[in-house]
């Protein structure tokens, strides 16, 4: 009987909230930072097609539109692959059944250890810092026109906002980098395999023949599918 009062009183508050933070696709945006027109098309897919007069002003109009519609998603992403997402879940156990499977019994902060010790978030600022001008300045765009998005939409965020009541940090480069980074770490579906080959091999340190009979070598002289790239295979196991 509660659980039902209070979905009643609730829907309706999340519906209104949800509406306040639909993407705008009609009609005219005033976007601080555009030096000219940018248009916007949305395709029978709901796919944005930009059209801008400079390199610029595309990233920036894209930063915006990701935004507008992505934003509870590329923050998540952001805090996740940072390490930081006990800061706004707590000590909570891991939601996702594709990662609970390898930390059995920990919980966020264990998870948010294990991603900060594989470094992504300092491998992103590392290469913020060495990336060369032309390079940056579509990061730095884009991340401007994030900003813009969040900076004229406090009182409309998505509704995961509101509901953990919490504000995202203005967008950087190297936030970008860190999912670009995290996306190709956590797509290597050898991920796992090779930590463990990895703690396999320390294990086994100085019992070599007992390494190997675990991992044999194919033999040089069998069949293949492929052409093999020389050394590929000697850089990979080193």
């Amino acid at each position: 009987m509660v659980s039902s009062v209070v979905s009643f009183v609730l829907r309706p508050l999340l519906r209104y909230w949800g509406r306040k933070a639909k993407p705008q696709t009609r009609g005219e945006i005033q976007i601080p930072g555009l030096e000219k027109t940018v248009r916007v098309l949305w395709g029978p897919h709901a796919v944005p097609h930009i059209f801008a007069a400079s390199e610029r002003d595309l990233f920036l109009a894209q930063g915006y539109v990701h935004a507008q519609e992505r934003l509870w998603q590329m923050d998540l992403s952001r805090l996740s692959l940072s390490g930081r997402l006990a800061e706004t879940f707590g000590m909570g156990g891991i939601p996702w059944r594709e990662l609970s499977a390898y930390f059995k019994n920990k919980n966020l902060a264990d998870l948010d250890y294990f991603t900060r010790l594989m470094g992504l978030r300092r491998a992103a600022c590392e290469s913020v810092r060495l990336l060369p001008e032309e390079f940056l300045e579509p990061l730095t765009a884009y991340s401007e026109g994030v900003n813009r998005y969040i900076e004229t939409h406090l009182q409309r965020l998505p509704i995961e906002f509101r509901l953990l009541r919490y504000e995202p940090e203005p967008w950087r480069p190297e936030d970008s980098l860190t999912i670009g980074k995290g996306f190709a770490f956590f797509l290597s579906t050898s991920l796992m395999t090779r930590m463990t080959l990895t703690a396999i091999r320390e294990r086994l340190k100085g019992q070599e023949a007992k390494l190997k009979s675990l991992f044999p070598s194919y033999p040089e002289s069998a069949p293949s599918i492929t052409r093999p790239a020389p050394g590929t295979a000697e850089e990979l196991i080193h």
